[in-house]
């Protein structure tokens, strides 16, 4: 004969089993949960990215002499890299300070001469991230703060030869935002602009290391619509996996994988409570 019997435990100790239940179950959702989250983007650091190191203070260019030429500006880690027209025009004068307003570096003196055809100077920063190569299928992110002292479009900014980007071995540039990688530019105040780049690396990674160069370079420009001075600030650069989401917050599937560990969770505790009230 079959009897119904009733676990007679207490409610109190059916609770205690149940929560050392759901404890045991705690790891299997962490593990659902961390399979499930997308690729983060990591901040890769720039040395005095944000100008504010007074080792790299410092002008290089500027003058009369009408030479090229490239410098470490102080102790670096940016240089600075001038271009001048023999005979016509002067290099611009490039500048890191880190003045108690906030640091920044600047390019000024950007001008253009129109003798058989209009021919300019220019100038740009650079530095490149010793040890940190380009990873294969990965998205790189450049930002930095632009105030060309006039108030623009990306269009005009690009046009201009001013800008931002990523270089691989021997200075060659990746990416710009004038060659197709510009992914946003936001008016911050004033005439100062938030600029932002994306490059997306394929299966086989570019050679060299990391590269990032600040520009004022305009060819055959008119000098009526010349930037001649451009100030960078605050600058940025992060990487992330392709297709690992590329920001800061999980992607929907991730919530999704979260509510299954935590069904698998509420089914253990169910489990665990109809096996005490059994039919036996």
């Amino acid at each position: 004969m079959t009897d119904n019997v009733i676990d007679s435990t207490s409610t109190p100790q059916r609770s205690a089993r149940g929560l050392r239940l759901l404890t045991r179950a705690l790891p299997l959702v962490a593990l659902v949960v961390a399979c499930s989250q997308p690729g983060y983007s990591t901040n890769i650091i720039v040395p005095n990215g944000n100008f504010t190191n007074a080792a790299n203070n410092g002008s290089v260019g500027g003058g009369l002499l009408t030479t090229d030429g490239s410098s470490i500006i102080g102790s670096g880690p940016w240089s600075g890299t001038w271009d001048a027209v023999l005979g016509l025009l002067a290099p611009p004068l490039l500048t890191v300070s880190d003045n108690a307003g906030g640091g920044f570096a600047n390019i000024s003196g950007v001008a253009a001469v129109n003798v058989l055809g209009v021919v300019d100077n220019g100038g740009y920063f650079s530095q490149t991230l010793t040890g940190t190569a380009y990873l294969p299928n990965t998205i790189y992110t450049l930002s930095a703060d632009v105030d060309p002292d006039s108030l623009l479009s990306a269009s005009v900014l690009a046009a201009d030869g001013v800008g931002i980007a990523l270089t691989g071995a021997g200075g060659t540039t990746l990416a710009s935002n004038i060659d197709g990688h510009l992914l946003t530019l936001s008016l911050l105040s004033g005439t100062d602009y938030r600029l932002v780049i994306q490059f997306l690396t394929g299966a086989v990674a570019p050679t060299g290391d990391i590269g990032i160069r600040l520009f004022d370079t305009p060819t055959a420009l008119a000098s009526a619509t010349l930037l001649d001075s451009v100030t960078f600030r605050n600058v940025t650069l992060d990487a992330s996996p392709i297709g690992g989401g590329g920001g800061a917050a999980p992607e929907p599937g991730a919530f999704a994988q979260t509510g299954l560990g935590l069904m698998t969770v509420s089914f253990l505790v169910l489990r665990f409570r109809k096996k005490k009230a059994t039919v036996q």
